[in-house]
């Protein structure tokens, strides 16, 4: 008799978990407290601690009744782990995949209903965005294709609300006080046309001195008009804070999709110059913040002015707040 869980498809870490959870009651997806377990305190551990983490959860079903039947309780049983898992998290996940094996795995004579089939391979990882397979794992058909198409959907839709651009930020700190002002053009995601000019004028208040200037990307989420967003007043300390610790992860993700170097180049020469391939890593990359900065799940619309760690000009000490309005035309 197999334990509830067992060793999985890949060598286990806590940054890399795997696990093959078994002893799935005979026709049933429902998971067991044991695995209720490992998924919250192991599982979820690992995908808080990386943004970026990819889960896979692979279903099984032992030889006992119809291979078509078996086929579609392995995939329930594998949908459950993820179901759960975002359960646990508050959250869908960015990137996972859902699979059935069937009883394709499964050995013994045609009715062994041993507990070792009865489960799902489930593995994380965040290394890249897809971790390599086990040989002996096929392509998921329908299923997966069915997957890979609502991504898509979801994708397409995301970014018909968002609006992404690149502007300057300048600004200057006398002692105790000062004014920021941040000017730039933002463009749909989709299609990267209709251009809207976007200005954000602060007040400073806190300690420094100096004055400098550096290019920002502008990026708007949850929204098909920008001009929701005139009028509206904007504060913040410092200069993106609100990304908190995960921002090292993230940045790592933009580069991958050379996103600094992108909007870099776009800023410069205009979004012509931009290639299919640039514009697709541009899509892939805001997907990565919309998702990594819970904006699927915000209420309304949002502004992220993001700076671009290259390009800054003058010389300035200060830790401020900054209280401004923000224009859209």
């Amino acid at each position: 008799m197999a334990n509830d869980v067992e060793a999985g498809p890949y060598p286990s870490t806590s940054s890399e978990p795997s696990a093959r959870l078994c002893n799935f009651a005979t026709g049933s997806s429902a998971l067991l407290a044991s695995h209720k377990t490992w998924i919250s305190s192991t599982l979820a551990a690992a995908v808080r601690a990386e943004p970026l983490m990819y889960v896979q959860a692979a279903g099984l079903a032992s030889r006992l009744g119809a291979e078509a039947a078996n086929q579609k309780l392995a995939a329930a049983r594998g949908k459950a782990v993820i179901d759960y898992l975002e359960s646990v998290l508050g959250k869908s996940l960015m990137f996972a995949d859902v699979g059935s094996y069937g009883e394709s795995m499964s050995a013994g004579r045609p009715n062994d209903n041993d507990g070792f089939y009865r489960g799902v391979l489930v593995s994380a990882s965040p290394n890249g965005f897809e971790p390599p397979r086990p040989e002996h794992i096929p392509v998921f058909g329908e299923l997966r294709r069915r997957d890979e198409q609502m991504m898509q959907e979801m994708r397409k839709k995301e970014m018909q609300r968002i609006w992404i651009g690149a502007g300057v930020k300048a600004g200057g700190t006398a002692i105790l006080a000062g004014l920021e002002d941040t000017e730039g053009v933002v463009v749909r995601a989709d299609t990267f046309r209709t251009a809207r000019y976007v200005g954000i004028s602060s007040f400073r208040a806190g300690l420094g001195i100096g004055i400098s200037g550096n290019p920002v990307v502008l990026i708007m989420f949850n929204t098909t008009d920008p001009s929701v967003f005139d009028g509206r007043s904007t504060s913040d300390w410092g200069v993106n804070l609100s990304l908190g610790p995960n921002w090292g992860k993230l940045a790592k993700g933009l580069t991958q999709y050379r996103f600094f170097e992108v909007i870099g180049r776009v800023a410069k020469l205009g979004w012509q110059t931009a290639s299919p391939d640039d514009l697709e890593a541009l899509r892939n990359a805001l997907h990565i913040l919309y998702s990594s900065l819970g904006a699927a799940g915000e209420s309304g619309p949002g502004l992220l002015c993001l700076d671009v760690p290259v390009g800054g000009v003058g010389a300035e000490v200060s830790v401020v707040a900054t209280w401004g309005t923000i224009r859209v035309r």
